[in-house]
């Protein structure tokens, strides 16, 4: 089993969580998705309150796109979504867009994930790495999003 919480990203980026299949993502957004030692990638309802203290803390107040689903941060761009489970469980998933300056962004990204104990993996590179911002922003910049936000895919 991993240790702690794990985000990882999304290695199909043409769908998003469960009951969400067919949601459209764009080529130069850089998915994650948190992982739990014991419950996959389901937050338990034991960490929901925590994580979403910190989401508004470090975000600012969601956007409520359905009643399962919260975007953290800016609509269009970065953001962390909490997508909620009948059962109460939700999953966490980050998104960074590789078009803007998403330095503010990650600062409390990295905040977020040491509060939470998190690492990062990375399917894309089959990885896994910590919450600092050096790495986030190497796995980033390796990336098919940055790739395609400059032009060069």
């Amino acid at each position: 089993m991993q240790a702690g919480l794990a985000l990882r990203l999304r290695a199909d980026n043409n769908t998003r969580g469960p009951g969400l299949a067919g949601r459209s993502v764009a080529a130069w957004h850089f998915d994650l998705m948190a992982s739990f030692e014991d419950c996959g990638t389901e937050l338990p309802p034991a960490l929901r309150a925590r994580a979403q203290k910190l989401l508004l803390e470090g975000f600012g107040l969601p956007k409520l796109v359905t009643k399962d689903w919260q975007q953290f941060g800016d609509e269009h761009g970065n953001q962390i979504e909490l997508l909620s489970s009948p059962d109460g469980s939700c999953e966490l998933w980050v998104r960074i867009d590789a078009r803007t300056d998403a330095e503010s962004f990650l600062v409390c990204l990295v905040v977020f994930i040491i509060e939470m104990e998190c690492e990062l993996y990375a399917p894309e590179f089959d990885r896994k790495f910590a919450g600092q911002m050096i790495l986030i922003k190497e796995a980033l910049q390796a990336s098919d999003a940055w790739c395609f936000a400059l032009g060069t895919r």
